[in-house]
């Protein structure tokens, strides 16, 4: 960027990775980009839109600020009641950043989301017109779903978007 050079491609499709992305090829973000044109806007481990803590009030406002901030972070969120929250938070994601897509990695060692992904896929047909992917694997191990299987995967799914 100091040299007024842009490496990625031009943007094709905005994504949004509901839970995980894949720990064990991070070049898959690079590939995505470059190869696809596929931004990816966030996953789980990066969309906290939570309220800042006030500060300025008193002590049992902050204190109870910061236990609202730690109990509205994603997994905690998600993970303490049915999938509603869930689901309400990706069609609202999906229509303020304008999304094209979402790829849900459906990791092996997470069942609390197992059947979330196709009441996800009809919430988001439904209000928002966008697709979902479901990748079947383990994120931190190739050795259940390899990387190429993924890219073809992701690629064909892409080619439907376009």
């Amino acid at each position: 960027y100091r040299k007024k050079k842009h490496h990625g491609g031009e943007e094709k499709i905005r994504c949004i990775f509901p839970y995980m992305l894949i720990f064990f090829d991070l070049g898959l973000c690079e590939w995505l980009d470059r190869e696809l044109g596929m931004s990816i806007l966030f996953d789980i481990f990066n969309y906290n839109f939570t309220k800042p803590i006030r500060t300025t009030d008193s002590l049992d406002t902050m204190f109870y600020d910061m236990a609202k901030k730690g109990m509205d972070f994603p997994m905690m969120k998600q993970s303490t009641d049915f999938y509603y929250n869930f689901i309400d938070d990706c069609v609202n994601m999906a229509k303020e950043f304008k999304s094209d897509c979402f790829i849900f990695t459906m990791h092996i060692g997470c069942k609390q989301f197992g059947s979330v992904v196709q009441v996800l896929r009809e919430a988001l047909r439904d209000e928002t017109g966008i697709p979902v992917l479901m990748l079947d694997l383990d994120v931190g191990d190739k050795r259940m779903t390899s990387m190429k299987v993924l890219r073809d995967k992701i690629s064909l799914f892409a080619q439907t978007l376009l």
